[in-house]
């Protein structure tokens, strides 16, 4: 199965980018390959340093709802973050009847996605054993990043594929969420088999995936009544362990929260950093479009994730 899904993604390229040297530019590769019925795009960079001998860290960075991958790395760069500090990098695309309008589906969200019942999931484990049997893959270093309903997805990949993933990074995501404003019968991702360290940020000015959880904003991809982040927090801190009580620090004029819990008895980590006056948008990065939030510059959410999988692999 793995030597006809290898065959079927690298003979389905889409476009190669210009051959030019890693300091002018980052170059992806497109790759699509055929999971359960669907045609499913990946974009793919291999940083300078992947000599096919070293083991390096694979990364997947997942696009908001209504987004896709090339829009997604010119928010969050995290091309260059790959090309700097030497790991491979993935955009996956998700679905949708229209190609600009891309969701994933995290259970409870979101449009095409999740009304369509995408095998998501499923996707993810043949993407990691295709690159896992193409490249020399650090399998204890796997990690998962993602915005909005990609946070979302992140958080449902690392409840799913606890065996797989070291940690999970999420901008504005939530793990779960009551259908409707009015549903009694709530989605949450299911209990990981295994600890699976977490980073989460998070503004708590965010109108589309609130804070203290609750009903989201009407201009929203679609409207739920979505758990809170101390909801995440307390179901993490109680898969891997931790400590309830977290270390607190505050920064840039007590604007920015973090909150890091010690979780010793199974070598992982919780961290949530709170924006206080940041929206939904990818912290540090670009806009969006002109009626998304302007992204808080107070914290890099690339530069942060990156920190915490670098401090995290698999236990």
């Amino acid at each position: 199965m793995r030597y006809w899904l290898l065959l079927t993604v690298f003979g389905s390229i889409l476009a190669i980018s210009p051959s030019v040297s890693a300091q002018e530019t980052i170059s992806f590769e497109e790759y699509t390959l055929i999971h359960d019925g669907l045609e499913r795009l990946f974009l793919l960079y291999i940083p300078p340093q992947y000599d096919g001998i070293t083991p390096m860290p694979l990364v997947f960075m997942l696009h908001g709802g209504g987004g896709n991958p090339y829009v997604y790395e010119e928010i969050s760069a995290f091309g260059e973050k790959a090309r700097e500090e030497g790991f491979i990098l993935v955009y996956p695309a998700g679905t949708g009847r229209l190609q600009r309008l891309l969701t994933w589906n995290a259970g409870f969200c979101c449009g095409y996605a999740h009304t369509q019942d995408v095998d998501d999931v499923g996707f993810f484990s043949a993407m990691i054993d295709l690159l896992t049997d193409t490249y020399v893959v650090d399998e204890s270093r796997i990690y998962v990043a993602g915005h909005s309903n990609g946070g979302m997805m992140a958080y449902r990949l690392g409840a799913e594929l606890s065996d797989r993933i070291a940690a999970v990074g999420v901008m504005a995501g939530t793990i779960g969420s009551y259908a409707t404003p009015d549903s009694d019968n709530l989605y949450i991702i299911p209990q990981p088999q295994n600890p699976v360290s977490v980073i989460h940020i998070h503004g708590m000015a965010d109108e589309n995936v609130r804070y203290e959880g609750g009903i989201n904003s009407d201009d929203a991809l679609s409207t739920r009544n979505d758990l809170s982040v101390g909801n995440a927090m307390t179901f993490w801190v109680a898969v891997n362990q931790c400590e309830t009580t977290p270390s607190t620090e505050w920064r840039d004029e007590d604007m920015v929260q973090t909150d890091i819990y010690a979780c010793d008895a199974t070598g992982t980590g919780v961290t949530l950093i709170s924006i206080v006056d940041g929206g939904h948008s990818w912290a540090g990065g670009q806009i969006i479009r002109r009626e998304a939030d302007e992204p808080s510059q107070r914290v890099s959410a690339t530069d942060e994730i990156w920190a915490f999988f670098e401090a995290h692999p698999k236990p």
